[in-house]
């Protein structure tokens, strides 16, 4: 998938040693162990310890996201992070994850909220993207499919410059680093279901 009109940023995760913004915004990502390579004929990035992770420039305070990420694991058990975008700390955050070997949309205020239904742990790849507003509301799709919607929690709002893939800062020891992650985008705008 290419990048979308309203991009934010674009990490194809190439076979690079460089994490370039591929949408010219100029917001490179820094790598901390990842390793990449064509992977079954998809350039990714590989996550194999607690030690490995992309960090994210910080980018300022957004009213609408639409974050998406490929991905494919064997973890079955706690949670993996696909991408996590945050605003000064963990305390607030809402993240593509595994946990328990389904795809989950998490928003965390205080309190969490997931939406998930949806097996992915079958080492093939798998697409999941998760929608956000300054509404309060967030919604979840996994390969093309709705999986759900909530508007029950506060806002995740300030300037995200706390943010990664592959890694959650508060999760270390419950992480399973088996997998391998490619085309993570984020745009600031918040898709409709026909448009995903």
């Amino acid at each position: 998938r290419q990048p979308w009109v309203n991009t934010i940023a674009y990490y194809p995760l190439t076979s690079l040693t460089t994490i370039n913004d591929a949408s010219w915004n100029s917001r490179n990502a820094t790598n901390s162990w990842a390793t990449f390579g064509d992977v079954s004929w998809v350039d990714c990035a590989t996550f194999t310890s607690a030690s490995t992770k992309i960090y994210l420039p910080a980018f300022w305070d957004i009213s609408n996201l639409t974050m998406s990420a490929w991905f494919k694991t064997t973890a079955t058990y706690a949670v993996s992070v696909v991408l996590m975008i945050a605003p000064s700390s963990d305390n607030k955050n809402i993240a593509l994850q595994i946990t328990n070997g389904d795809a989950q949309l998490s928003r965390y205020t205080g309190i969490s909220f997931n939406i998930d239904d949806w097996v992915v742990n079958d080492w093939i790849w798998h697409n999941m993207i998760g929608t956000y507003s300054s509404a309060t509301w967030t919604t979840f799709y996994v390969d093309g499919v709705y999986i759900g919607s909530d508007s029950s929690r506060t806002s995740v709002s300030g300037q995200y410059n706390y943010s990664f893939i592959g890694w959650h800062p508060s999760w270390q020891s419950m992480f399973q680093y088996n997998w391998q992650i490619s085309n993570v985008i984020l745009e600031d705008k918040v898709r409709t279901a026909q448009e995903i």
